[in-house]
């Protein structure tokens, strides 16, 4: 009886362990990559399979690229790899358990989670090049600076020194204001640091901004924003003159059905003196269900919206505005895009959006779609542009948050990841410019 039991004990292993093959093959069937055409695949330099893991980060260094394998929580690495820049060829591979990626100019940075401080690697060999003690709850990178909360000191920030990571310089939470300040996060400009914080025991609680040199964290100025106005500071985007505030205003909130249309408003500073400056997108108001994604591009502001109905987004689109004016400029619409963040950058005249279903070009100026690169699977990260390249990761669309309500679109993903493959992928911009566009792609709609 023992013997027939462990015999369909171990017959039930085998079954199962088959099923679970011919579903991996079945699921992958087909999918040498994620690219719909040889005319795709032709417009790639090269592309790395990379392990069918939750999706990761990728960077780019001069001679390498660096992806890493993320676990289930938010930000967090198990495992890094890098390739050559020129054919995708391996360099090396690293385990990373419990760590946070990022990038000090060319050096990458392992920020650990668990008490081991942080450590900068040689990103062509792999190599340790120092070590931090200090350990960050939280930490924020851009520009060749990397500026972070200390663990067990809150409120209390640091900026190391890209050369050798020693503490550069550190800010106490006097130093950012009396009032219990907590920062949100720090963006990059031009050797600016722009500290968003907010300050818990005020009533109405107040939010800032706080500009400091990145170098030597001198204070350059501050400004303030009472909750009493508006319900909290959405975004900040900067550029070499100028630093662009997205408000929210409580006040003007008005609420159709389920959902909630906040009124944006803009506030725009000069980046070295923090002027006011009086432009038109100051001067209009902005009713959007959402707000993702901002970049300034030369003299217009472009940035992705939707409509929401309770936990229901629809009418994605891509926006450019006049900063100058406030008017819009265009606008194209982003089927299926509501469900996770903006991924688009700018470069020589055309705007590059990871789409759910490929890779658009638009035209800076009028909006127009210029050519598209299809996909069967979504774009994770990326696209990055690096002297006429074009670097980005798929995945799944279940690799992305099943949650679609905006205040947790990036929470973790609860699902499983998917056999794969997945591939970082290096597309040479000119083949990829005659591509052209699908004959079913919609047509771009002008100044909406």
């Amino acid at each position: 009886m023992n013997v027939l039991r462990r015999a369909a004990i171990v017959g039930m292993i085998v079954v199962v362990g088959v099923i679970a093959v011919v579903w991996g093959v079945f699921s992958s069937v087909g999918r040498e990559d994620g690219l719909q055409s040889a005319e795709a695949r032709a417009a790639l330099r090269w592309k790395a399979k990379r392990p069918a893991s939750w999706n990761g980060k990728l960077f780019i260094v001069p001679g390498a690229a660096i992806f890493t394998e993320a676990t289930q929580v938010r930000d967090v690495d198990a495992r890094r790899h890098a390739v050559a820049l020129s054919d995708g060829t391996s360099l090396w591979s690293h385990n990373a358990p419990n760590a946070r990626h990022s990038l000090l100019g060319e050096t990458l940075i392992n920020s650990s989670t668990d008490g081991q401080g942080v450590t900068g690697i040689d990103s062509t060999t792999g190599e340790v090049l120092w070590r931090n003690k200090t350990t960050f709850s939280e930490h924020w990178t851009g520009e060749g600076q990397y500026v972070g909360e200390a663990k067990g000191a809150s409120g209390s920030i640091s900026g190391l020194s890209p050369r050798d990571g020693s503490t550069a310089w550190s800010l106490s939470r006097e130093d950012l204001g009396s009032a219990a300040p907590k920062p949100e996060r720090v963006y990059f400009a031009d050797g600016v640091c722009l500290i968003h914080v907010w300050h818990t025991r005020d009533t109405p609680r107040m939010w800032g901004l706080i500009a400091v040199a990145a170098d030597t964290g001198e204070r350059l100025w501050q400004v303030a924003f009472s909750e009493a106005e508006y319900d909290r500071i959405v975004e900040v985007v900067c550029d070499e003159t100028r630093a662009i505030v997205v408000l929210s205003e409580y006040r003007e909130r008005r609420y159709v059905g389920l959902g909630s249309f906040p009124l944006w408003k803009f506030k725009i500073y000069d980046l070295k003196t923090g002027e006011e400056l009086e432009q038109g997108l100051e001067n209009r108001n902005y009713w959007e269900a959402g707000f993702d994604g901002p970049v300034i591009a030369g003299d217009m502001l472009l940035y992705g919206a939707y409509k929401r109905e309770g936990c229901v987004l629809s009418d994605y689109s891509l926006r450019a505005y006049d900063i100058a004016s406030g008017e819009p400029v265009w606008t194209y619409p982003l089927p299926g895009g509501w469900d996770r963040s903006l991924r688009m950058t700018v470069h020589d005249g055309e705007v590059l959006v990871a789409r759910e279903d490929g890779l658009l070009s638009l035209d800076l100026k009028t909006g127009k779609p210029l050519w598209m690169l299809p996909m069967t699977t979504d774009i994770v990260s990326g696209p990055i542009v690096r002297e006429g390249v074009v670097y980005f990761m798929d995945g799944d669309h279940n690799d992305r948050p099943a949650t679609c309500c905006q205040d947790h679109r990036d929470a973790q993903a609860s699902r499983a990841p998917s056999p794969g493959p997945h591939f970082l992928y290096a597309l040479d911009l000119v083949k990829a410019r005659q591509l052209g566009m699908p004959k079913e792609e919609a047509v771009s709609k002008q100044g909406e």
